[in-house]
């Protein structure tokens, strides 16, 4: 029930090439991946993008989105 809702409900965002490939590895791809690994940038492209991805999701589509 969590991995769906992750897969399903929640924007899931990646800090880095780290913590993307631990996603992964549970079956749990990132929709938003900042352009730098750092805080901030993932922090600004979240609060960017995830209203679109949730959109996306909820339309039973899927997107994974890499910003800046």
């Amino acid at each position: 029930m969590v991995r769906r809702a992750l897969v399903h409900d929640v924007a899931v965002a990646s800090v880095g090439p780290v913590m993307t490939a631990s996603l992964e590895a549970q079956g749990i791809p990132p929709d938003i991946i900042p352009l730098h690994p750092k805080m901030p940038a993932l922090i600004k492209a979240a609060a960017e993008n995830a209203h679109a991805v949730l959109s996306v999701k909820r339309q039973g589509l899927y997107s994974r989105t890499e910003q800046g």
